[in-house]
């Protein structure tokens, strides 16, 4: 991209923020990271998210409860959900899951 293509992404990026889009939805539309986004956003002076310093994360964690109690890891059901490790495990925690100690199966003594 050149800087012009650049300046004309970054400024639709801002109208749509502006716009009522919020920053995930940007950044799904633009295929840019949620990181990347917030960066050029802020630097191009689009509002700010109105819940704080992070962005919302908004997923249904139902689905990723049933695969965790099915045998899935927190790390691959972040992977699935493309999110965190960290987000994963407090999504699953709030939505009642009961998490497996780390580190695997214990053998039976």
């Amino acid at each position: 991209m050149t800087t012009d293509d650049l300046e004309l992404r970054n400024a639709a990026m801002v109208e749509a923020v502006n716009g009522g889009e919020s920053y995930s939805e940007v950044a799904t539309r633009f295929d840019l990271s949620l990181s990347w986004t917030g960066t050029v956003l802020r630097a191009s002076g689009a509002a700010p998210p109105a819940h704080g310093k992070g962005f919302r994360v908004e997923l249904d964690f139902a689905p990723y409860v049933l695969g965790y109690d099915a045998g899935g890891t927190v790390r691959e059901l972040a992977e699935a959900a493309a999110t965190t490790y960290s987000t994963m495990r407090r999504g699953l925690l709030r939505a009642g899951c009961e998490l497996r100690p780390r580190g695997g199966p214990r053998p039976l003594r």
